[in-house]
């Protein structure tokens, strides 16, 4: 079977187009030589044939167009649109190209009488700059669902979710890093609608899927221990958000466990290099002696390194620095920074699994995910500096 991409279909569109345009061209020059002609035959062809030459550029793909190309039965389009187990994955692999070549696009709203489901679920989501983002729209339009974004601003969060129920969706992501509602109060709002929370943990007997931020800070601890570090400062991030409270507990009773007295800390506003760069210098101009200096994240570990240099202070071999999170440029610094993963994949997909599985089985019990970061070991660690 021979599969035609976009560009070239539209190129051979165009040329049959100019083909037929220059036919009748000329058919209408040789008319002209005749001024008792009936025209009313050439005209009929042209209405004709132009009919005909929209309706093969507008005809929208059916599935069973789908199925042809895909090379598998409509019934198996169905389910894969309907993102049914039921598929081998390289069956499923091969339906989704063929409904990208063909930009087909199956009829929501028919669907959703049918089935009673919108195929739509909505991220209530408080940080636009979220890494997760991205995962998790890939991760839905594979499955076949479509993501739906709200950004509260001054909109109060159960006023949020009150509403979510006029807009037909048959599930909501809920990613804020502060959370005042209990797992109770959420679900009474929610009035019935699946729901799944990220990265904040609402006790072992709610919908959560989280990243283990207090397993991130203790490797990485015990990494700076094992080096050899005795003196420690902190920068840590903003109290309200749930993971840099988690950050800050873990740090002090991994050095509480050691033995080690926890340092002075200093404290970023907004994850920022601009607030990181700030709180170095504050620790900096106390006069507080360190050789290990864990931040709350890349970014403040970032502004962090240049007010180390600022003060004459090279990095690592008179402070070791880490940060969290293992931003995009961490690797491309200088010098490379030492940091924690946390595998945002993962958390999509599992959170949306999750999310589905509670869709298509209400009766699902929901429970806590907890995924494990991981230490990756870069040159802004290095063996402590004898005092």
């Amino acid at each position: 079977m021979i599969y035609v991409n976009d560009h070239i279909k539209t190129i051979l569109k165009h040329f049959f187009i100019l083909v037929n345009i220059l036919v009748f061209a000329l058919n209408a020059v040789t008319l002209n030589r005749y001024s008792n002609c009936d025209c009313s035959h050439f005209n009929n062809r042209l209405k004709t044939t132009f009919q005909k030459i929209n309706t093969m550029s507008e005809r929208k793909a059916t599935i069973h167009d789908v199925a042809k190309v895909a090379g598998v039965s409509y019934q198996t389009v169905s389910r894969v649109i309907n993102a049914s187990p039921n598929v081998a994955d390289d069956t499923r692999a091969r339906v989704n190209a063929a409904i990208r070549t063909l930009k087909f696009q199956p009829n929501r709203v028919a669907r959703t009488l049918i089935t009673g489901r919108s195929r739509t679920l909505q991220l209530v989501n408080y940080n636009i700059h979220s890494p997760i983002l991205g995962p998790i729209l890939n991760i839905a339009d594979r499955v076949g669902y479509r993501i739906v974004f709200s950004t509260p601003t001054n909109k109060d969060l159960r006023d949020e979710i009150a509403d979510l129920a006029a807009n037909q969706i048959d599930g909501f992501l809920l990613l804020t890093g502060e959370l005042e509602l209990t797992y109770d109060e959420l679900r009474e709002i929610a009035n019935g609608i699946p729901f799944v929370v990220l990265d904040a943990d609402l006790g072992p007997e709610a919908p959560c899927v989280l990243i283990d931020q207090h397993h991130g800070i203790r490797i990485l601890v015990e990494h700076l221990i094992e080096l050899g570090h005795r003196h420690f400062a902190e920068i840590r991030g903003p109290e309200k958000y749930f993971d840099s409270s988690a950050r800050h507990e873990s740090y002090e009773t991994t050095l509480s466990k050691h033995g080690i007295p926890r340092g002075p800390v200093g404290r970023s506003k907004n994850f920022t290099p601009q607030t990181g760069y700030e709180a170095a210098q504050q620790l900096l101009d106390s006069g507080a002696y360190f050789t290990a200096l864990v931040c709350a994240n890349d970014q403040t570990a970032f502004g962090a390194m240049r007010a180390l240099r600022e003060h004459g202070l090279r990095v690592p071999e008179d402070v070791s620095v880490t940060g969290f999170d293992n931003d995009l440029s961490s690797d491309f610094f200088t010098p490379s920074l030492t940091t924690v993963v946390q595998d945002y994949w993962t958390l999509a997909s599992q959170s949306l699994e999750h999310l589905i599985s509670l869709i298509n089985a209400p009766d699902t019990p929901p429970y806590r995910r907890v995924l494990y970061p991981r230490l990756i070991v870069r040159e802004s660690t290095g063996p402590a500096k004898e005092s």
